[in-house]
């Protein structure tokens, strides 16, 4: 055997719930009318997701000076579940259906 372990290959799984981070996001999203383009650069990054959370550690210096990195680490964790993805993506079209309809 090469020395893998069972979890080598494992897909990401979020270490934690952020059911409330992902309407955060969805509410400032729709509030300030970008769900289109929200929803294009989501769609459009899927496939790099893991990537993308990694990239988000990686400048996390840098963005420290504008958000706490407590906010980075939940937002680069939940990037890293595919399942929160489409979560987010789902409440994004949730909120913006209701708000366009009322």
């Amino acid at each position: 055997m090469l020395g893998f372990d069972k979890n080598t290959f494992a897909v990401p799984v979020a270490k934690q719930d952020h059911t409330d981070l992902i309407k955060k996001i969805a509410d400032s999203v729709v509030r300030r009318r970008m769900a289109m383009p929200v929803t294009l650069l989501i769609e459009s990054c899927k496939p790099i997701n893991r990537i993308a959370s990694q990239f988000v550690l990686v400048i996390s210096p840098l963005l420290s000076l504008f958000v706490p990195y407590d906010k980075i680490d939940a937002f680069s964790d939940m990037l890293q579940d595919s399942k929160c993805v489409e979560k987010l993506l789902s409440e994004i079209e949730n909120k913006n259906n209701a708000l366009t309809n009322s």
